[in-house]
């Protein structure tokens, strides 16, 4: 009997010291996919196109035009199509929105949406800078241009980009990203078209404020 009680406790003594087996560890993740995200995502992608489509195709207009307006300022009016009531300035960039908006802003709202889906961390960074973007646009389509047959698709993407922008957000593990993210991506390159792009920018609207 006390030979068993020994044995029984030198199994125990061993057994304790012994390494439990593990199996791989698990990565933490990165995204917690929506599909509330993917929706409204697709869906702003479907109506920005059709936005951007109408505002290069609208028919109309006889060009541009003086206006004087109550305080006795002369405006130049666009005269062209969707934006014919809005400034030259005003209509010139709004056309051109739409062009950028079309040609680079609904294939990446549909390519980060579908790469968000499966959880890729970088798509989820994509998707909430282009729904960035979106929101920026349809907040100037919806409360600065002048009123258009389009208002109500504008106030669409505006409020549909608005909660997007958060979801997708939320839904990152900022904690875990820096790891997901390889060191080597091309930081330093973006600089120079980061910045050019922000004095471009910051050009237009000094001057355009300047009496």
């Amino acid at each position: 009997m006390t030979g068993t009680t020994a044995a029984s406790g030198h199994d125990r003594h061993r057994f304790a010291e012994a390494p439990l087996a593990s199996g791989p560890a698990r990565e933490r993740p990165v995204v917690r996919v929506s599909r509330a995200v993917v929706t409204l995502a697709l869906t702003m992608a479907v109506l920005a196109a059709a936005a951007s489509l109408a505002g290069l195709s609208w028919p109309g207009g006889a060009g541009p035009s003086t206006y004087a307006t109550p305080r006795g300022d002369e405006v130049q009016l666009y005269g062209r199509g969707l934006h014919a009531l809005d400034s030259v300035f005003t209509g010139a960039n709004n056309r051109a929105m739409d062009v950028v908006i079309l040609a680079f802003g609904v294939p990446l709202l549909v390519g980060s949406a579908l790469g968000y889906r499966r959880a890729g961390p970088g798509a989820g960074v994509i998707l909430t800078g282009v729904t960035a973007y979106v929101l920026y646009a349809y907040a100037s389509m919806s409360l600065i241009t002048a009123f258009n047959g389009l208002f109500l698709i504008y106030v669409a993407l505006f409020s549909a980009s608005l909660f997007s922008l958060i979801l997708p957000f939320r839904s990152i593990d900022l904690d875990a990203l820096p790891a997901a993210v390889r060191s080597r991506r091309p930081r330093r390159r973006l600089r120079a078209p980061s910045g050019r792009s922000t004095f471009c920018n910051a050009s237009l609207w000094a001057a355009r404020g300047t009496p």
